[in-house]
């Protein structure tokens, strides 16, 4: 369960909530909450936070360094790589990995979209703010440890 994204859900819709009022609009909480999941394409925030607490708990990506290895899910496809490059930024993390195996991230069979490298910028929750319309972030590092059989990622408890 990702109770970090389920947190900064429940903030953006107090941040909604502080805006709205500054601008004369007030609205209960419940109402912000709701506003925010239908601003990530859910149907209510009910569902929203379904979504958020299947998200797997993510990284820290500050401490990240070239030459460590990461595990995660990218346009919710999983994958295993090294972060080749890292950097500090306002945002949050910039980081770059090089995968073990190429990853194709197309929704349809007949048009291929392989990645070998990965390239975005983490928030301290490990997901990056951009995100597909359904909702989930494009890149997202998930724990991991390496193994005599090569990586494997954590499973998760539910």
């Amino acid at each position: 369960m990702s109770a970090a994204a389920i947190e900064a859900a429940k903030t953006a819709a107090r941040a909604l909530r502080v805006r709205l009022a500054e601008a004369g609009t007030l609205v209960t909480h419940s109402e912000a909450l709701e506003q925010v999941a239908h601003a990530a394409g859910a149907r209510d925030w009910n569902a929203h936070r379904a979504r958020l607490a299947a998200l797997p708990e993510a990284v820290d990506p500050a401490g990240l360094r070239p030459g460590d290895r990461v595990a995660g899910r990218y346009l919710d496809r999983p994958f295993i790589g090294t972060v080749v490059g890292a950097a500090a930024e306002e945002a949050g993390t910039r980081l770059a990995i090089q995968l073990d195996a190429p990853l194709d991230v197309s929704r349809f069979a007949r048009v291929p979209v392989v990645r070998r490298r990965l390239r975005g910028v983490l928030l301290a929750d490990g997901r990056t703010m951009e995100a597909t319309s359904d909702g989930l972030p494009h890149l997202v590092l998930t724990p991991f440890h390496d193994t005599p059989d090569g990586p494997k990622e954590i499973a998760q408890a539910s």
